[in-house]
């Protein structure tokens, strides 16, 4: 199907639905297209038909009813692509309007690579009318009752009862009844035959007036040969009797004797394939869709002595000729554009001045361009719009890595492209861990195989303290970086807080670092262990490179924590600087998360940079075997021995 059909389709679920339902109704269709279907795009049959069945599952409602639901929404879609003026001029009556489907189906043949269906209506002694209708598609007798509904009931105003009495699907024939239900409305025309029959659905009449007089002058069949050049008269049988002066120049022998036989012209059989409508080419045939636009191909001129190898096709009304028991066929070239008149052996001068098709042919030539156009712009909008999906899905990885690796409020300003400038902090507290025995380890570990295993160990640690400093825990906290066995995470920057807060966060960090790690090993038996060194002061902070940003901090308050880390003896001690002690003791008359801990005294150490030898403080925990979730319920302080 062509691309308006399917495109209608997934706009319909769109606007009723949601674009979520659709995606669903694509999933289980086993659609697998990025973007949105292309109205100038030619897409196959089943897919249309997955997405229906899709969406009956999806939707509950049985096929025949998503069907209805789409015939009703194409409507809409035509009459938003222009379409409208074109459905308002078909036919002045419902049953008119009926009739010159065909008309409007081989119309938009010229612009889409369309096989339209075909249509045929006939009135009951009822008034009612049968119409019959003809499709190469199986199943979409439902969509059509739809889409006739809805246009009787915009264009006309009327209601429309319509039942489906018959279908053969084997020769994809359906049959409705069809009722209309407003009298105020002429359901037919009014337009008759001069002896007074009825054909076709034409409304029989027993008193006219002629539109022409019976008597002459008449028109001579030359002059008549030269008005119509491609005109042809064949009888009952399908033989040519008369025919164009055009068609006569490309097929020279058409009125001749048959080289077969002794017939002294043409079988229409012989010589033409009827590509439109889909029937037997039969006379009965030919007169029972005389409301059908018919294109008839002559495959190849050379058989009747015009130049071998020749094609070309014409299209055109039969019209049933009573007075002489024939049919007469008046068509024109079946051709859109100047170099298909050329390859076909015509000439501009072979349409007479009062075809228009003179002028839709010359029209074409714009129109040709201005659609391969609109495909291109249509093509491009989709790849944009893809491409613009891409940069958004790829913008919001971005900003998820960049959270991830920098505080969220300098985040933010990145983000915006706003500078962020290095900042001084008077008090925060920084917290360094190290695994016990790590250099051990990896000198164990040799080759590829080594290599991972201490990959894995780190892999392993890190995301264990990832999770505790997670923001959907404590967004007070942020991990600076990790080198090695090298953990490093700060509270009080870039989120300013209280002495006692950012040092109690990272106090009570250390001591769940401790304890998310029981029950590991390092390798064997040997559990797995950490030392920890806590210390708090004044520290600068700023953002480091563009390539790579990073939260980097400076200031002799990172080397004292690092070598607090450093200068712990025992395997899981958490060494705590004096400073830091003060800012916990800050918060004596406020509810503690510390009050499961305790605090020993270590002695003094000296380190390295400093004169004086600095007290070292060990924290631990009173009672290990309740969780930490608990113990912030109470609101005793920590022990200071």
């Amino acid at each position: 199907m062509h691309g308006i059909t399917i495109r209608s389709v997934e706009l319909m679920i769109c606007e009723r639905y949601g674009e979520a339902v659709w995606e669903r109704i694509k999933a289980l269709a086993g659609i697998k297209m990025p973007g949105n279907f292309l109205v100038t795009e030619y897409y196959s049959d089943s897919v249309t038909y997955r997405l229906v069945n899709a969406a009956a599952k999806i939707l509950g409602w049985p096929t025949d009813i998503i069907w209805e639901q789409l015939g009703d929404y194409f409507f809409d879609y035509v009459v938003e692509y222009g379409y409208n003026r074109l459905l308002s001029v078909l036919g002045q009556t419902p049953v008119e309007f009926l009739e010159n489907l065909d008309t409007l189906h081989c119309a938009l043949g010229r612009v889409y690579p369309i096989r339209p269906p075909l249509f045929r209506c006939e009135r009951q002694d009822s008034g009612a009318y049968n119409l019959h209708y003809y499709s190469k598609r199986p199943n979409l007798e439902h969509y059509m009752m739809g889409l006739i509904r809805r246009t009787m009931s915009e264009l006309f105003n009327i209601k429309v009862e319509m039942t489906l009495l018959a279908k053969d699907e084997e020769e994809g024939h359906c049959t409705f009844l069809i009722k209309f239900f407003k009298h105020s409305v002429t359901l037919e025309p009014s337009t008759e035959v001069a002896d007074g029959q009825f054909n076709g659905s034409t409304k029989r009449r027993t008193s006219v007036l002629p539109a022409v007089p019976f008597r002459e002058p008449r028109i001579s069949p030359v002059t008549f040969a030269v008005l119509c050049p491609f005109f042809m008269i064949f009888d009952r049988s399908l033989k040519i009797t008369q025919c164009g002066n055009s068609l006569v120049r490309l097929l020279p022998n058409i009125l001749d004797k048959n080289t077969v036989g002794d017939r002294k012209s043409w079988i229409l059989t012989d010589i033409t394939r009827l590509i439109r409508p889909w029937i037997t080419l039969s006379f009965a045939g030919i007169v029972e869709h005389q409301n059908s636009v018919f294109l008839l191909d002559f495959p190849d001129c050379g058989l009747v002595g015009g130049q071998a190898g020749l094609s070309f096709k014409l299209n055109g009304q039969m019209l049933y000729l009573p007075e002489s028991d024939s049919v007469l066929f008046i068509s024109s070239p079946y051709v859109t554009t100047l170099q298909d008149l050329s390859l076909k052996g015509f000439c501009l001068s072979d349409i007479p001045l009062h075809d228009a098709k003179r002028d839709f042919i010359l029209a074409s030539e714009n129109f040709a361009l201005e659609h391969k156009t609109i495909s291109q712009l249509e093509e491009l909008t989709q790849n944009l719009q893809h491409t613009t999906k891409k940069v958004i899905e790829e913008k919001q990885k971005t900003d998820k890595l960049i959270y991830a690796i920098l505080p969220s409020a300098v985040a933010e300003s990145l983000r915006s492209g706003t500078p962020v400038p290095s900042q001084r902090y008077a008090s925060v507290t920084i917290l360094f861990s190290g695994i016990v025995g790590f250099d051990k380890f990896c000198l164990s570990k040799t080759g590829q195989q080594g290599a991972m295993e201490v990959v894995r160990l780190l892999n392993t640690v890190y995301s264990e303290f990832d999770a505790l400093i997670d923001s959907q825990h404590s967004s007070n906290l942020y991990k600076v970086e990790t080198v090695l066995d090298k953990y490093m995470v700060v509270s009080g920057a870039p989120n300013v807080l209280p002495d006692h807060v950012h040092a109690e966060e990272i106090a009570v960090l250390a001591l769940k670092m401790n304890r998310c790690l029981r029950g590991k090993f390092i390798s064997g038996n040997t559990p797995l262990r950490i030392t920890i060194g806590i210390h708090s002061g004044e520290i600068v902070c700023g953002v480091i490179g563009n390539r790579m940003p990073r939260y980097c901090l400076f200031g002799d308050t990172v080397n004292m924590a690092s070598r607090m880390q450093t200068c712990a003896t025992r395997d899981g001690t958490i060494n705590i600087s004096q400073s830091t002690v003060r800012c916990l003791q800050e918060s004596k008359e406020e509810n503690s998360q510390l009050s499961f801990a305790k605090l020993e005294p270590s002695g003094k150490v000296t380190m390295k940079g400093k004169k004086e030898p600095v007290k070292v403080w060990i924290l631990g925990e009173t009672i290990t075997s309740t969780t930490v979730d608990s113990f912030r319920r109470k609101s005793k302080m920590c022990s200071v021995s």
